[in-house]
């Protein structure tokens, strides 16, 4: 094993666009931190991306919002699936939960909603509320399945088109 070789693979590695790459991007005019999971999800890799943006630090009077698309192809226990991401995200720290689909909306009504949870049948539909309570200096996640379009989204906004 050659050691310096190695190393050196390890400095140029750079994430794959879509799975947890960071970039400040512009939104409706405001300067926002995103974390683009927007390639692919699974119960996994869903909560290990909220688990890890929940303990993130910001700057007092920003918030950290999240978008959340459903997870496709599950199968027969997708909504338990769903509900269990939920309750995970209802008991982060998390300021603002926007979810679009029709599990989220399925599952949201198997349990107490939160006050600072939205919850949309479109990902257009949530992407105008994301315009309107983002402000400059926010924490951005996104993750959801790529077949929801919550990629083109993300790819969209990095390469500065009009997406919302």
């Amino acid at each position: 094993l050659d050691i310096e070789k190695t190393l050196k693979s390890i400095n140029n590695f750079q994430i794959p666009e879509g799975r947890g790459d960071y970039k400040k991007v512009i939104i409706n005019n405001k300067l926002v931190s995103l974390i683009d999971h927007s390639y692919n999800a699974n119960p996994k890799s869903m909560s290990l991306a909220i688990k890890s943006f929940d303990q993130l630090k910001i700057k007092r009077g920003n918030n950290k919002i999240v978008v959340l698309t459903d997870m496709l192809e599950l199968g027969k226990r997708s909504l338990i699936f769903h509900k269990a991401i939920l309750e995970q995200l209802r008991q982060s720290n998390i300021n603002q939960t926007i979810l679009a689909g029709e599990l989220f909306k399925k599952a949201t009504k198997m349990i107490p909603k939160k006050n600072n949870e939205k919850v949309f049948h479109k990902l257009s539909e949530a992407l105008i509320y994301l315009k309107k309570v983002l402000n400059s200096g926010d924490m951005l996640m996104i993750k959801g399945s790529n077949a929801t379009g919550l990629n083109d989204f993300a790819k969209k906004l990095k390469r500065k088109k009009s997406v919302i």
